[in-house]
C-alpha cells in the first residue's frame, strides 16, 4: 500500500484502512484451517460420525436378512411340522381301512 500526498504541510488529513475482500477470505481461511489440536479433533470426530453412518446402512440390511431369514426358517418348520402331522394320520387311518 502506498500513499501520496500533495498539498501543503500546514494541512490535516486522516487516513483510513481497511480490509478488502481478498483479505477477508484470507483471514477467515487461515483461522479454519490452523492445525489446532481442538480442530483436528473435530475433523476426526465428524469422520467418524461419517463413517458410522456409511456402515449402518448394510448393517441394518444384514440384521433385516437376518430375521427375515429367521421368520422363514420358523415358517418352513411350522409347514414340515404340519405336512408331518397329516403323513401320520393318513397312515393311521390307511392302517384301520
Amino acid at each position: 500500500m502506498a500513499f501520496t500526498y500533495s498539498g501543503s504541510t500546514s494541512q490535516s488529513i486522516t487516513v483510513t484502512s481497511t480490509s478488502g475482500p481478498a483479505t477477508a477470505a484470507y483471514q477467515i481461511a487461515k483461522t479454519r484451517l490452523s492445525p489446532r489440536p481442538d480442530r483436528l479433533h473435530d475433523v476426526d470426530h465428524q469422520s467418524a460420525i461419517a463413517r458410522h453412518r456409511l456402515a449402518d446402512p448394510s448393517e441394518r440390511h444384514r440384521q433385516r436378512r437376518a430375521t427375515f431369514k429367521a421368520q422363514l426358517q420358523t415358517q418352513y418348520a411350522k409347514y414340515q411340522a404340519a405336512i408331518e402331522s397329516a403323513n401320520n394320520t393318513l397312515t393311521l387311518s390307511e392302517k384301520h381301512y
